[in-house]
C-alpha cells in the first residue's frame, strides 16, 4: 500500500524538494524518484509545484498527510516497513473494535496463515494488543486516525473515478456502501441493501440503488443485505422495518457473526428481541401494528 520507499521520501520532503534532491538523499535514479513522488501525490500524501523550470514536492496538506506526519513524530523508532504493507493496513482497518482471527479472515477474505502472520508481526512492536481477540493499541489512536482518513481519500476518489455524483454511507478500509441514481457494472461493486429485495420476493421501489465496493474476492450474502440496509441509515425506521422483513423471511443463521463483522450485534440483537416480544423496545423500531401490516401486505406473516 505505502512503500518503504514512499515512507522515506516522504519523510525528507517536510520542505519542498527537487526530484534530484530526493533520488540522492535515498540513493535511488531521478526517474524512480519522479514514479514514487507521482505515486504519494496520487495518495494525496504529497503536492508538486513548479518554480521556473525546477519542480519542488512536498508534503501535502491532507489531514491523513498530517496525521502520519504526526505518528512519525510520536514513534520515530518503530520499524516501519513492518506497518504499511496492504496487507497489515487492511487488517488494522477493522481494529477499532475487538476482534478474533476468524472474524479478521472473514472480513478480509484473507486466509487464517496470512493473518496470524500479520498479526504475529504487529504484537511484538506494539501495534495491536490481544485480549480475547486483537485490537490496536490505544497508545496508537494517530495510526487508526491515519488509516482511516486514507482510506477514505482513497475511496473517495475511486467512487469519484466510477460515478461522480454517487454518495459513500459507510466505510471501512477499502470497503464502502454507497448509494447512486445510476446502474452500475464493475468487477468491485455489488448491489446491496434494499436493491437486492426483489430476488427476496420483497419489491420496493426507490429513486437510488445502493451498492457495496469491495475488493476482496467474495460475494455478498443474505445477513449482508440485512446489514447494509440498516447501514444506510441505523436511525430510520423505514430502513429497520425493512431489515426485519427480510430477517423474518430468511431468518439467516450467520446473522450474529456478520452482525459482529460490521460492529452492529447490539443493533441486531434489538431487531431480534422486537420480531420476537412484538413490541418496539428502541427509537429505530417502528410499532408492532405499522410493521406487522406491512409484514402481512408482503405475506411474510
Amino acid at each position: 500500500m505505502i512503500t518503504n520507499t514512499e515512507l522515506k521520501i516522504f519523510q525528507i520532503i517536510s520542505e519542498p524538494r527537487s526530484i534530484n534532491y530526493i533520488a540522492k538523499n535515498i540513493n535511488i535514479s531521478n526517474s524512480t524518484a519522479s514514479r514514487y513522488t507521482d505515486r504519494l501525490v496520487k495518495n494525496g500524501l504529497a503536492q508538486k509545484a513548479r518554480d521556473g523550470k525546477s519542480v519542488f514536492v512536498t508534503r501535502a496538506d491532507t489531514s491523513h498527510a498530517q496525521q502520519l506526519n504526526a505518528f512519525f513524530r510520536e514513534f520515530p523508532r518503530l520499524p516501519l516497513k513492518k506497518i504499511f504493507s496492504y496487507s497489515n493496513l487492511n487488517i488494522l482497518s477493522i481494529l477499532k473494535s475487538e476482534k478474533t482471527a476468524a472474524q479478521i479472515a472473514l472480513i478480509t477474505s484473507l486466509s487464517r496463515t496470512k493473518v496470524y502472520q500479520v498479526l504475529n508481526g504487529l504484537t511484538p512492536i506494539g501495534i495491536i494488543l490481544k485480549r480475547r481477540g486483537y485490537y490496536i493499541n490505544p497508545l496508537h489512536r494517530t495510526l487508526q486516525k491515519f488509516i482511516d482518513e486514507y482510506f477514505s481519500y482513497l475511496n473517495f476518489k475511486e467512487l469519484e473515478a466510477i460515478t461522480p455524483e454517487s454518495v459513500i454511507l459507510w466505510q471501512r478500509g477499502h470497503e464502502f456502501l454507497f448509494k447512486s441514481k445510476h446502474s452500475i457494472t464493475h468487477k468491485n461493486i455489488h448491489l446491496t441493501a434494499t436493491s437486492k429485495f426483489n430476488q427476496y420476493a420483497i419489491q420496493i421501489f426507490t429513486a437510488e440503488n445502493y451498492y457495496f465496493h469491495t475488493t476482496h474476492p467474495r460475494k455478498l450474502c443474505t445477513s449482508e443485505y440485512i446489514i447494509h440496509t440498516i447501514l444506510v441509515d441505523p436511525e430510520s425506521l423505514r430502513n429497520n422495518m425493512y431489515a426485519c422483513l427480510l430477517y423474518q423471511k430468511t431468518k439467516p443463521k450467520d446473522i450474529f457473526q456478520w452482525a459482529k463483522a460490521y460492529d452492529i450485534q447490539d443493533h441486531i440483537k434489538v431487531l431480534i428481541e422486537f420480531l420476537e416480544k412484538r413490541k418496539k423496545n428502541a427509537s429505530f423500531v417502528p410499532l408492532w401494528e405499522e410493521y406487522r401490516a406491512v409484514a402481512e401486505d408482503y405475506g411474510i406473516i
